[in-house]
């Protein structure tokens, strides 16, 4: 039997490890819908890390998920925007399809 708590973001499942029988999992309670902008997922999942990284800490971003999904999209971007970027010259507005590395990189040396 599995439970999920999305109040306190924790999923239980049956297990004879704990002394209540349940075995316990916290996952963030950032929820991302399928139709978030690349802006919208920068907010929510990287931007309150950019300055840990910069005080020193490292920092890992990982990706997983099923083939085709997107993963490479978000972190990333699609392809054909790094040409659009240079053919507008406009280097001060990150463009809307930017993904989280890009646009971390990007604050981080602007």
């Amino acid at each position: 039997m599995s439970a999920y708590d999305a109040d306190k973001g924790v999923i239980e499942f049956g297990d004879s490890k704990n002394k209540d029988g349940h075995k316990r999992f916290a996952f963030p309670k950032n929820v991302i819908a399928p139709e978030a902008t690349q802006s919208e997922v920068f907010e929510l999942m990287m931007r309150d890390h950019i300055s840990t990284f910069l005080n020193g800490y490292s920092l890992n971003v990982l990706a997983y998920g099923q083939t085709g999904t997107g993963k490479t999209y978000t972190m990333i971007s699609p392809v054909g925007t790094f040409k659009k970027m240079n053919a507008s010259k406009n280097v001060e507005e990150i463009p809307d399809e930017f993904g989280l590395f890009i646009r971390t990189v990007l604050i981080i040396f602007n």
